[in-house]
């Protein structure tokens, strides 16, 4: 699905919803929210520093100046994509590779929704300590996530290209994997 979705849109599914949630964040500041942290956390952000330094990166202005313009002309909004299955007719099947066995070490730490902002600090405090870990092979790292409304684990992949700071460059993999 993740394949399908970005051959049919060329966005990943994360972008995709990062700009939809700050397009969707800067309709509300423009007709006049008077609450950019309420905003901010139903984008799903942690704080109104992040919120407003993802907002700033996507569109060049603090959701301060959206309100206070009352204005979306000059922004790239996302709307909502419609999905025509033409564009993905001649989407290749997945390749399947049988890998060798290997050691997943880490920092571990449970979720629900309402605790999910803490994922990026996680991330944050392993990039930290990640280069010490021995016996490391590569600059490749690693997320497992088990999700329930997956109704199995995820599994991310990030190359060294991978900017923990700002979540872009990098190679993303969501793998449902059997327990």
């Amino acid at each position: 699905m993740v394949r399908a979705f970005a051959a049919a849109t060329g966005l990943s599914v994360m972008r995709y919803v990062r700009a939809r949630r700050l397009s969707e964040a800067a309709r509300a500041l423009a007709g006049g929210a008077p609450d950019i942290l309420t905003l901010a956390l139903e984008a799903d952000y942690g704080s109104h520093e992040a919120f407003t330094r993802a907002f700033r990166d996507h569109f060049g202005v603090t959701p301060e100046v959206v309100r206070s313009s009352t204005c979306l002309d000059k922004l790239t909004l996302q709307e909502a994509i419609v999905m025509d299955s033409t564009v993905i007719d001649n989407l290749q099947a997945p390749r399947f590779v049988t890998g060798k066995a290997f050691l997943v070490a880490g920092v571990g730490e449970r979720y629900t929704c309402d605790s999910s902002a803490g994922i990026p600090g996680q991330w944050q405090r392993f990039h930290q300590t990640v280069d010490n870990i021995p016996g490391r092979v590569g600059k490749v790292t690693y997320g497992v996530c088990g999700l329930k409304a997956a109704d199995a684990p995820n599994f991310e992949r990030y190359d060294e290209n991978f900017d923990p700071l700002t979540g872009n460059g990098g190679l993303e993999i969501w793998i449902p994997v059997k327990e």
